[in-house]
């Protein structure tokens, strides 16, 4: 009969792009306590919610948790600023990431207030100094439009204090999160007023390289226990995104590596004054990693050192007796510890052993210059 082909697995996965959410608080597609200050989440952006309120990027606090919103800017009239869960420019810059996004076309929102009084204040390429910080807003879900300044207390916050110039794009998402006060003060401020921002506001958004990483492994363990049986291979139909994929995996492939052999290593401690008096009577009675552990504590502590020289001479004083007894208090007992040198070693020692660079998979640490 004709020869048996051997079966293959196509999966295609779609990673998360995004997490759009309803604006309305009381949205009546979603049975939801506590109120959160949004609505119904839809997996794509969508104009509106059967309950009538528009449609936002779903944005978070990576330090807190805490909730936002997002919208592109899709007209202004006097006070209000229209959000659109879609920009409307033509072509559209949708693959721009939300923190390269400028305040002029995106907007971002948080609803309810919170007591921060936190602010920053960058210097322009004139001299300037703007304080920008938070102020509160009103916003109508129905019409998806920001009223600023409040009218009264307000139903949530945004950005306050931008500056309006030529060449100026100040970042849509502020430098910190208003409930937690986390986030890095602006050091640049040239990329700052370029549109970019270090913000702990993020997008629900995964990585390409580390979701490939994720199915990768777990395929691994579920096709099968051999090479053959686990082979896989990832594509793509563009050139850019095959090269950052290829090296994000292989990065992402070496940190997991690493994590392993970390917690096996860790499992292999050392009694420090074993090595401690070994290392004094006799420096070929320790192993690589107890040597690199004993020339560690030496660098540390001169003084201890020669008196476990001394004890094993049998010519300890008192002094050297008590630092030993202390030293003994500290690390002795079941309580084990492990160098960073000798977890270095090993780890090294374990990576060489399967045939992986210990530097890294880096193309510049392939070679040793001479």
């Amino acid at each position: 009969g004709p020869e048996s082909v051997p079966l293959r697995a196509h999966m295609f996965a779609r990673t998360l792009r995004g997490l759009w959410a309803c604006s309305t608080p009381n949205c009546d597609q979603v049975d939801r306590e506590p109120n959160l200050g949004i609505g119904r989440l839809f997996t794509l952006a969508t104009s509106t919610c059967a309950c009538g309120g528009r449609v936002l990027a779903l944005l978070y606090c990576f330090e807190c948790g805490d909730i936002s919103l997002g919208g592109y800017v899709g007209g202004q009239e006097d006070v209000a600023t229209f959000l659109t869960s879609t920009p409307v420019q033509v072509p559209a810059e949708r693959a721009a990431p939300v923190f390269k996004r400028s305040h002029t076309d995106y907007r971002w929102y948080r609803p309810g207030l919170t007591g921060t009084s936190r602010s920053w204040k960058p210097p322009t390429p004139l001299g300037d100094k703007p304080e920008i910080g938070f102020a509160a807003v009103d916003y109508d879900p129905l019409l998806g439009a920001i009223i600023a300044p409040a009218a009264g207390k307000g139903t949530g916050v945004c950005l306050s204090g931008v500056p309006v110039g030529d060449g100026l794009r100040v970042p849509s998402l502020p430098v910190h999160c208003p409930r937690c006060d986390q986030g890095s003060p602006v050091r640049d401020a040239s990329l700052y007023y370029a549109g970019d921002v270090r913000s702990p506001i993020r997008a629900h958004t995964s990585g390409l390289a580390q979701s490939t990483q994720l199915l990768m492994t777990q395929l691994h363990r579920s096709m099968g226990s051999t090479v053959q049986d686990s082979r896989t291979i990832v594509f793509t139909d563009s050139r850019d995104d095959a090269a950052r994929t290829a090296s994000g995996t292989e990065l992402n492939q070496f940190r997991d590596l690493v994590r392993q052999l970390t917690r096996q290593v860790l499992d292999q401690k050392e009694d420090p004054v074993d090595v401690k008096r070994r290392g004094s009577a006799d420096l070929s009675s320790l192993n690589p990693e107890e040597r690199a552990l004993f020339d560690q504590m030496v660098s540390d502590d001169v003084p201890l050192s020669q008196a476990f020289l001394k004890e094993h001479l049998g010519v300890a004083s008192d002094e050297d007796q008590g630092r030993i007894a202390a030293f003994e208090t500290k690390h002795g007992g079941p309580e084990r510890a492990v160098s960073w040198t000798s977890l270095i070693h090993r780890l090294s020692r374990e990576l060489l052993a399967i045939g992986v660079n210990p530097a890294g998979p880096d193309a510049t640490f392939r070679t040793i210059p001479n």
